[in-house]
């Protein structure tokens, strides 16, 4: 299904001088057409699609220049007409991942734009910031992962349903806005019943997920055909980075070509941050002036963190450390080898942002051996601080760090081809990786080139459930009502069936 939609224009205001990167916005700005209408007549403020989807998509990687100071609160303008967006995430702040990152900065560029968004979220404890962004927000009861126990799901119960299409009704949304989970059934009968554009963002690699986790082969084959099947049961699908997408496309998915990205709070992950705590004198026992190299994120074995601990051994002798920051699984496993004697430093539990800059700024390199990154925070907040990336060439690796730029990308699961790159970075890291070239890896992950790719992925999702013509919107509407229902029907108790499986002790492998 093609969209002809494209081009987009950067509109900025109340400012009466003009930086270089305001100069590259009215660059971009320049040319583009009229704002497509939709069937009820409104679009993003914002942003303004016509011509090709080639056009559109170069238009955006001229756009993503432009610098995140230009769009401080008050510099945005509201745009005509308000538009009320309805958004459910698996992960909001206080939970810290990627996804809890990036609706964080979305959200709060949607209020900046001047739209209404209603969140449905699990997290009772909801950061305020996130509260401050958002015009209303409904806690939806949940449940975990016996495979994952840290993290939750919504139940797939009526009480849910009920609170999901309350705020649909009271909403009255022009878009709906979900991260995929077994709970997307529920939001999908809702945006059905009540002929909303739905759009699903696909954040985790759940099939390479469940396989590193040994999870049964008919869980992950059940997996395989859930993830196709909700593609086409929503109006869009669109993930994080362009490589996890052609992913996607290969099993079966139905995704949009556009990539949400990443996006960096600069003023907490930057150089400067070295300067504060005492982290190498930490890390080392006391040996601040030796090598470290730090990994940060969940401690589990999707992360393949073993290899790590591998690649260590072969240069422990010559005064190299590896830090390990986060919790897991494997957490009580590997605090084992903790020690001044092992050259490893681990004690089990995430750092927050603020901590975890200085970090970043404070170590010599960043590393990873995680193969199933759809998109990969920790490698663009570590480039932020001005710390080279080593990493596999594999999946958001490859979108985000470039090679001999932000560091290096060794070949996937390959223990030589890693040594040979840390190698690099030991001996001649000064002259190699300059903090100024670091930093330079960075300059595209902006907030607002983020939330200019999610508006134009919502103007498909509209455009695919509406037409140009009022009268042909009503009619697909009705023609596709049942048929809707129906796959939504038959798609919730099977996932339903699925969550209550995996939480059953007795099914999950020794």
């Amino acid at each position: 299904r093609r969209v002809n939609m494209a081009s987009l224009r950067q509109r900025t205001g109340g400012a009466t001088q003009h930086t270089q990167e305001r100069a590259a916005a009215e660059e971009v700005a320049e040319g583009a057409s009229a704002a497509l209408s939709t069937a009820n007549g409104a679009t993003f403020p914002g942003l303004d699609v016509s011509g090709s989807a080639q056009d559109f998509s170069q238009m955006v990687e001229r756009a993503e220049h432009v610098e995140a100071e230009e769009w401080d609160e008050g510099r945005i303008p509201p745009g005509e007409e308000l538009s009320r967006i309805l958004i459910y995430s698996h992960s909001l702040p206080p939970w810290v991942d990627g996804v809890s990152t990036r609706f964080t900065a979305h959200l709060k560029l949607l209020k900046q734009y001047g739209h209404r968004a209603h969140v449905c979220t699990i997290e009772e404890e909801l950061d305020a910031d996130v509260r401050r962004s958002v015009d209303a927000v409904d806690h939806l009861t949940s449940t975990c992962f016996f495979w994952y126990p840290a993290k939750r799901f919504p139940h797939m119960s009526l009480a849910n349903l009920t609170k999901i299409w309350n705020a649909c009704r009271t909403l009255k949304p022009e878009v709906m806005h979900v991260t995929l989970c077994p709970s997307v059934p529920m939001f999908f009968i809702c945006a059905c019943l009540l002929n909303i554009p739905m759009i699903m963002s696909i954040h985790t690699d759940s099939v390479t997920l469940l396989n590193k986790c040994k999870q049964p082969w008919w869980v992950v084959l059940l997996c395989r055909f859930l993830e196709p099947l909700g593609s086409y049961l929503v109006d869009a699908t669109y993930t994080v980075s362009r490589s996890y997408g052609s992913i996607l496309k290969q099993r079966g998915l139905r995704c949009i070509d556009i990539a949400w990205g990443g996006t960096i709070n600069r003023k907490i992950f930057n150089p400067k941050r070295a300067e504060e705590g005492n982290w190498r004198e930490v890390l080392t026992f006391g040996h601040p002036d030796q090598f470290i190299m730090a990994f940060a994120g969940r401690i589990s074995p999707e992360k393949d963190i073993t290899f790590l601990v591998e690649l260590h051994k072969l240069f422990r002798e010559r005064g190299v450390w590896l830090a390990l920051v986060g919790d897991g699984p494997q957490a009580e496993e590997l605090s084992k080898l903790h020690g001044e004697e092992n050259k490893f430093y681990f004690k089990p539990g995430f750092l927050n942002h603020d901590d975890l800059a200085q970090l970043y700024a404070s170590v010599d390199c960043c590393v990873s051996a995680s193969t199933f990154e759809t998109f990969g925070y920790t490698a663009i907040e570590a480039m932020a601080c001005g710390t080279p990336f080593l990493g596999p060439r594999a999946q958001g690796y490859r979108d985000t760090v470039q090679h001999n730029k932000g560091g290096y990308l060794f070949d996937a699961k390959d223990i030589t081809s890693a040594a040979h790159y840390l190698e690099l970075i030991i001996e001649e890291k000064a002259e190699l990786f300059p903090i100024e070239r670091v930093l330079s890896n960075t300059d595209e992950f902006t907030a607002e080139a983020c939330v200019k790719r999610t508006l134009a992925a919502y103007e498909v999702a509209k455009e695919s459930r509406h037409t140009n013509s009022l009268i042909l919107s009503y009619v697909k509407a009705v023609v596709l009502f049942i048929p809707r229902v129906f796959m939504a029907l038959c798609c919730l108790p099977i996932m339903f069936c699925f969550m209550l499986l995996m939480e059953v002790p007795a099914l999950r492998p020794a």
